[in-house]
């Protein structure tokens, strides 16, 4: 089973670009679900954690517990985020994961959609402002990373805040975006299945 919580929420909505008008939390929401239908539509077993309207603290102590008592456990949980920085240039895409003795599931579950990212991006965006850093063990200890039991990963292929990639979301939408990670996810499990 493949558990997809959809970053922030409606009180606590992450980073936005506001020359687009666009927030990560609505950004990850029409991702995730995206995500979710093309999963089950490939006959995998998948649940999708929506926080609604919890502030920043409690939706995250909430979203932990959820996943951690669901049973079966899932085989692995993603959050789907975009980045932001003071740096309106940056414009990498990675996926975060957590060593662990189970961190081979997150990290090639991460290759996957890194790899499938870039090839969607490249192919709309100019590959110039467009840098795949890969998957990445986390090393700042991330809360969805670092209480989650089961494998995980942090899925933060764009920047909100750098206008070309916020351009490429406002005009492709965040369901392209949800596609490319869901593809990812696709490719990962049929290797493992």
């Amino acid at each position: 089973m493949i558990c997809i919580s959809i970053a922030h929420s409606s009180k606590f909505r992450g980073a936005a670009n506001t020359l687009y008008g666009i927030n990560e939390y609505e950004m990850s929401r029409q991702a995730s679900r995206v995500c979710f239908e093309i999963l089950a539509d490939n006959g995998y077993a998948c649940t999708l954690v929506d926080c609604g309207n919890l502030n920043d603290t409690e939706y995250s102590i909430y979203k932990t517990k959820l996943i951690n008592s669901m049973n079966p456990q899932p085989d692995l949980a993603l959050e789907i985020h975009l980045n932001s920085s003071e740096d309106k240039s940056a414009h990498y895409g990675e996926v975060l994961y957590k060593e662990t003795t189970k961190s081979y599931i997150a990290k090639t579950s991460a290759d996957s959609i890194c790899q499938y990212l870039k090839d969607g991006f490249t192919k709309s965006i100019n590959p110039l402002i467009y840098t795949d850093n890969g998957p990445i063990a986390d090393e700042r200890g991330l809360f969805f990373l670092d209480k989650i039991h089961c494998p995980s990963i942090i899925v933060e292929g764009l920047f909100i805040s750098n206008n070309e990639q916020a351009d490429w979301l406002k005009n492709n939408g965040a369901q392209a975006y949800g596609a490319l990670i869901a593809n990812g996810i696709l490719n990962w499990l049929r290797k493992v299945d």
